[in-house]
């Protein structure tokens, strides 16, 4: 169980991360199979050390320099 979790997450923020890709995180979450956005975006940042949207605020200032 534990394997299946990491996997939709890693998969969630590598889509997060896409700069051609322009979806919401709830949108991300619903295609990973991650429907509590709640649960979610604290088991993401367990894991990654940051929100969901701080990935996508820090893509996007990246992508702009």
């Amino acid at each position: 169980m534990a394997y299946l979790r990491l996997h939709r997450l890693t998969q969630a923020r590598k889509m997060l991360e896409s700069t051609q890709a322009r979806a919401s995180v709830t949108e991300v979450a619903g295609e990973c199979a991650l429907h509590h956005l709640g649960r979610f975006s604290q088991e993401y940042r367990l894991e990654f050390g940051e929100l969901p949207s701080q990935t996508i605020e820090r893509v996007n200032r990246a992508h702009l320099k």
